[in-house]
């Protein structure tokens, strides 16, 4: 699932996915707590094919094909990966809970039909940990309580 607002689609959420019913889990169950703008479910989901590659020792691409679009999202002078651990309830505001390796990246590119978004990517804290704006996250794990 790719949920995106960006400079080149005039700041407009889109919603891609190959499968409708995680992308509309995520709307109720996760955006709506960490990006309400992207719980909408009145979004149409855009069917999509997606598809990656590289390793983080270099880059990650992933792209995303959909009838009208074609996306890559590359990220790239990656950080020290770290495990974020934070069981439901731990986190103020926030019932669920989350289990993920995070690789941050100093870098990313996001383009958009031949058309590279602007943007750029900060330094910011996760618990004890620094990171960026910018992570891949390998193995995400929501909880409830």
């Amino acid at each position: 699932v790719l949920f995106l607002k960006s400079d080149v689609v005039d700041d407009e959420v889109q919603v891609y996915s190959d499968n409708i019913a995680l992308a509309r889990w995520l709307q109720e169950e996760i955006e709506s707590m960490l990006f309400p703008e992207f719980a909408d479910q009145s979004i149409p989901v855009i069917e999509a094919v997606f598809s990656r590659s590289g390793d983080t020792n270099s880059f990650w691409t992933e792209s995303v094909e959909s009838e009208g679009d074609s996306i890559s999202l590359t990220w790239y002078d990656f950080g020290e990966p770290y495990m974020l651990v934070a069981p439901s309830g731990t986190t103020p505001g926030r019932a669920h809970g989350v289990y993920s390796c995070f690789v941050p990246a100093r870098s990313v590119q996001i383009t958009i039909n031949g058309e590279v978004a602007q943007g750029k990517v900060f330094q910011e804290m996760r618990g004890d940990k620094v990171s960026s704006t910018a992570c891949l996250a390998w193995s995400e794990t929501w909880v409830r309580p």
